[in-house]
């Protein structure tokens, strides 16, 4: 899921920010401190919030090419002033929030955001299918780190634990998408996740690291390369 925030108050911008990062695990949203800037960006996003200033008029001008740019992208506007809540529905905006912000209406924002998003996106809301000895799970696949091979099991890291199972490499592969990369004989890698990377080894965002191949580095960069330009 793609988040932009545009807010020159950098408390407020870090408010929403960090609730962003506990909400969506893995979701780091790009800041801005102008309407200029953010436009001149030309980046598409699936949510946007965007303080219209005390005025309301450049914000509000802003919203409107953001919307003449992209027409799905949800707006959350961010204000002072209770007046310019009727604004919002002549840009369709997805909510509006006043200053201070309440964190728990915040919160509620973000998740009914990312709902909208995921409903729109079937892909966000794909699932592994796997059975253990004791149960049978579905798992999202947006949450998965990476896969690890353990002889005849596979541990399937998360952002909320490790599920071990019977399974192969290339059966659980199967069920992947373009996210994931074979970096290693023994792993697969969400590159959603990825911090940086060197020839024998990737590390991810959480502090982990997985095993890359030196004779699959090449491939490696050129399909991480291209799966960052697409998700961009």
């Amino acid at each position: 899921m793609k988040i932009a925030i545009c807010e020159e108050e950098k408390r407020v911008c870090g408010q929403i920010e960090g609730i962003i990062q506990q909400l969506l695990c893995g979701c780091a949203p790009d800041c801005y401190e102008t309407g200029a800037v953010l436009l001149f960006s030309g980046k598409e996003y699936d949510l946007i919030f965007l303080d219209i200033g005390k005025d309301g008029r450049k914000g509000l001008e802003t919203a409107q090419k953001l919307r003449n740019r992209q027409e799905d992208v949800l707006l959350v506007f961010i204000t002072e002033q209770k007046e310019f809540v009727f604004d919002a529905l002549d840009v369709e905006a997805f909510h509006y929030l006043l200053k201070p912000l309440d964190e728990e209406k915040l919160k509620d924002v973000v998740r009914r955001a990312a709902h909208h998003v995921q409903k729109k996106n079937p892909q966000e809301c794909r699932r592994l299918i796997v059975r253990t000895r004791n149960r049978n799970a579905a798992i999202p696949i947006r949450e998965i780190l990476y896969i690890e091979n353990q002889k005849r099991k596979a541990e399937i890291h998360t952002l909320h634990g490790s599920i071990e199972l019977y399974a192969t490499m290339k059966e659980l592969e199967a069920q992947l998408d373009g996210r994931f990369y074979r970096c290693h004989r023994g792993y697969l890698v969400n590159m959603a996740y990825i911090a940086e990377y060197r020839s024998d080894c990737i590390f991810l965002q959480n502090g982990e690291t997985v095993y890359l191949s030196k004779e699959r580095y090449p491939e490696f960069v050129k399909t991480y390369m291209n799966y960052l330009e697409n998700r961009e």
